[in-house]
């Protein structure tokens, strides 16, 4: 199926700012040099299926600079079949940060038009703990600063 898919987009995109990228055996799309995507089966929740090679891991790893491009945001058009694997359930774009889902959006529940997708949150850095060092007074008393 995924044969299918890339080859119906690369007639689709023939001539429509939509670039098509080969690296190895991997087909990416690039919109106006600033989104990176790329076709994927997926499970129920969004997660495609990939074999762990180097350029699956660093596609979600988005310090990684992928295909000599400049900094451009990387999402998944994922497939997903019912249980059967007779019928397609779903499509949706799928923003991923390592291996948690950041975010989904089907695109077949989506109303007709431009939708803005949700922009990847920053993470919240965590507090970090207060240790005062311990002094030591005039008399060889210690205390808390």
């Amino acid at each position: 199926m995924w044969e299918q898919i890339i080859e119906a987009a690369h007639r689709e995109f023939l001539d429509g700012g939509i670039v098509p990228i080969k690296e190895n055996e991997s087909f990416g799309f690039l919109v106006n040099r600033e989104t990176l995507f790329r076709f994927k089966k997926a499970d129920d929740v969004g997660y495609s299926s990939n074999v762990p090679t180097q350029l699956a891991m660093a596609y979600h790893d988005h310090d990684v600079d992928l295909f000599g491009l400049p900094a451009v945001s990387r999402v998944e058009v994922v497939y997903q079949l019912n249980r059967l694997e007779t019928q397609v359930a779903d499509i949706a774009v799928v923003a991923r940060d390592g291996r948690h889902v950041a975010w989904s959006y089907s695109l077949l529940d989506a109303e007709p038009g431009v939708v803005e997708l949700p922009l990847p949150v920053a993470p919240v850095e965590p507090r970090r703990a207060v240790v005062r060092p311990r002094t030591t007074g005039k008399n060889g008393s210690q205390s808390a600063s």
